[in-house]
């Protein structure tokens, strides 16, 4: 409670010398004051109920309830639990009984979620794979990346440690984009082996100057676990052009190792 008169008593006497030394030499009170700081423009307006729903996104994100694969009545249950908690009642369930039971719950839904959508990418990734090898001008190397020469540049290529520029899109299987340096309108530039092992490879066929496209299979992507975004055992397609390749910046003495970036 005495917080805030201290700190407007603090505030008007760090004032005062201020205006004591300004009536001292004679400068006008008016040219002695400070000119006046333009309003900050007052932040948008967001509905109550626009900000709720994100808090309930933001916690259902939180609790990776995307994971559980939730049917209708068990989102139904969830939701009735979080209105209970905001009407302040309390639950009958006994949590000694309840919280052990939760935990395998979790655990198991969780193990047969994944499981289902590895399956899944796996079923989509064959069909795609069969189809693209059918393709006029799709090669593929001994580690099963696939790739396509759409435009076949003059200069060097980069080698397994330099660092290059390039413009790229990311896209699943079915045209959704995920990722992409072209709509930013800025290039990535990156170490070629602090990507995905598809990137790490493809690039390094590359010559400066020339665009491929890259069908990179679950496993030379981000594999079982995934990421951002990203679903486990995902294949993706990559469109790539390659702006500019220069040998390895020097790591400073002492410097931990590079973190693996993504493109």
């Amino acid at each position: 409670m005495t917080i805030r008169p201290l700190l407007l008593a603090a505030g008007l006497c760090a004032a005062l010398p201020a205006i004591s030394h300004a009536q001292a030499v004679g400068v006008p009170a008016e040219s002695a004051a400070p000119a006046a700081r333009p309003t900050p423009p007052a932040p948008p307006a967001v509905p109550v109920n626009d900000m709720l729903e994100f808090y309930g996104w933001y916690l259902g994100q939180q609790f990776q309830c995307e994971a559980l694969g939730l049917s209708e009545p068990e989102l139904e249950a969830f939701t009735r639990g979080i209105k209970m908690a905001a009407a302040g009642q309390r639950t009958q369930a006994d949590p000694r009984t309840v919280g052990p039971a939760l935990e395998r719950f979790l655990t198991s839904r969780s193990e047969t979620v994944e499981k289902k959508r590895l399956a899944d990418s796996q079923a989509e990734q064959d069909t795609f794979l069969a189809e693209i090898d059918k393709k006029e001008g799709v090669k593929k190397t001994a580690s099963g990346l696939r790739y396509q020469v759409v435009t076949e540049g003059t200069g060097p290529k980069p080698g397994p440690t330099d660092e290059v520029r390039v413009h790229y899109r990311g896209t699943f299987v079915d045209g959704t984009v995920f990722d992409s340096s072209i709509e930013r309108g800025e290039p990535a530039t990156f170490p070629v082996n602090r990507v995905i092992p598809g990137w790490s490879e493809g690039v390094q066929l590359m010559s400066v100057g020339g665009k491929y496209m890259f069908y990179v299979p679950g496993d030379l992507g981000y594999g079982l676990r995934g990421s951002d975004g990203i679903p486990p055992g995902k294949l993706l397609i990559f469109e790539v052009e390659l702006l500019a390749t220069q040998p390895p910046a020097p790591q400073l003495p002492g410097a931990g190792p590079l973190p693996t970036l993504a493109p």
